[in-house]
């Protein structure tokens, strides 16, 4: 039987220092918010205004501001089809243990963590996509 150990979010970093943040700037306890958000529009509008602070400024860990970051990789998506046919997901290939795939004579680098798994790779005009 596997159980979960409890442990403390605030002693952790990365995505547990929202807790942090929200007991600093989203959950006040010593200010009643109804002054400056008599209606639950505005406060909504407040947090929204906070957030756009927040993701508009640069991040140490990230290098960048996440606002930017998600621009660029949402320039880079697209929508993938319910049903798609078996060719436009790609061609199978192996990933060694260096981590990388064979395409073309040509070696291309995947994500740590996908040694000797089979991934899908696209062949476009100047780049060989992972899916």
């Amino acid at each position: 039987m596997h159980t979960c150990e409890p442990f403390d979010p605030e002693s952790k970093g990365g995505a547990e220092h929202t807790v942090k943040i929200a007991k600093a700037d989203l959950v006040p306890t010593e200010a009643n918010l109804l002054e400056e958000c008599p209606s639950f529009a505005e406060l909504v509008d407040a947090c929204e205004r906070w957030c756009e602070k927040v993701n508009a400024r640069t991040h140490r860990s990230a290098g960048a501001a996440p606002a930017e970051r998600l621009a660029t990789e949402l320039s880079r998506l697209h929508v993938l089809a319910e049903d798609p046919h078996l060719l436009a997901l790609g061609e199978e290939r192996l990933v060694g243990f260096d981590p990388t795939i064979s395409c073309g004579n040509v070696r291309y680098s995947t994500p740590d963590g996908h040694q000797r798994q089979l991934v899908l790779g696209q062949r476009l005009p100047q780049l060989l996509h992972r899916a």
